[in-house]
């Protein structure tokens, strides 16, 4: 096995200056019912630069082939999203972006295998369709921030009926938000039974669906998203999951007052 960068070290010519990888792994148990799971969360923080961050899972063919060229083909759309450029993505470019989210997600989730919801199986789908894995969606969101610019934060979720649940289990389920300069990427996954919130279609959001079904999108960072609300939109597959269908709601409506 080779050492791979969870975030390639390109990144570092193109990201706001960075000090220390700010962002946090988590891993918490979600429920179906209204008991509450009883395994306290794990929080971890990285203390490493963004683009030193490296996971020794991946085997050489691998690292320097597919993936690399992966890094190369979406390298320049991704470099006009974090400098808030605007653009114009085609069909193409939005699937290349989109499985380049889906494989840094996954290679971040080995840094903390504790919280990690995609399983082996998964793994070799994504190597063998060189697509996002099934039941995952990805979202690009225009942001105008300080903390999010350059921060990931992930968590890990078992997910089903407490009275059955095995909490040794795995984690099923998870959202990981991905801040680089100028854009932030949403990705939720399940492969448990949960219908999955469709964010391109809350208005405050303005989020660009990548996955599945990528189209052609205008890309701008009209009304962008801030710190305040990336910290919501992070959160937000918890607040689905919960039991108080309010609370998902009233972060819907903070983030429209933020961004009016």
């Amino acid at each position: 096995m080779t050492r791979e960068h969870v975030f390639p070290r390109w990144l570092a010519g193109v990201l706001p200056e960075q000090e220390r990888w700010r962002g946090q792994d988590l891993a918490v148990v979600g429920k179906e019912s209204t008991t509450a799971a009883g395994l306290p969360t794990t929080t971890r923080e990285m203390g490493e630069r963004f683009t030193d961050s490296t996971v020794s899972r991946v085997c050489a063919s691998c690292n320097h082939g597919w993936m690399n060229d992966l890094e190369e083909t979406s390298r320049s759309e991704l470099t006009l999203l974090i400098k808030g450029d605007t653009t114009t993505m085609s069909i193409e470019q939005a699937r290349s972006l989109a499985f380049w989210v889906a494989k840094t997600c996954v290679m971040a989730q080995l840094t903390h295998p504790e919280s990690a919801a995609t399983s082996p199986s998964l793994y070799h789908l994504m190597y063998r369709d060189r697509i996002p894995p099934p039941g995952m969606r990805i979202w690009a969101l225009a942001t105008d921030t300080d903390e999010w610019s350059v921060r990931m934060q992930h968590v890990g979720l078992l997910y089903g009926d407490t009275s059955t649940l095995e909490f040794s289990e795995p984690c099923n389920t998870h959202s990981t938000t991905i801040g680089l300069g100028k854009v932030a990427f949403c990705i939720m996954a399940t492969t448990a039974r949960l219908p999955l919130p469709s964010l391109e279609d809350i208005p405050p959001l303005k989020a660009v669906r990548l996955w599945p079904d990528p189209s052609p999108f205008p890309w701008s960072r009209t009304n962008p998203l801030d710190d305040v609300s990336l910290w919501i939109v992070s959160d937000l597959l918890q607040l689905w999951v919960g039991d108080d269908d309010d609370d998902f709601l009233n972060a819907l409506m903070e983030i429209g007052l933020r961004n009016m």
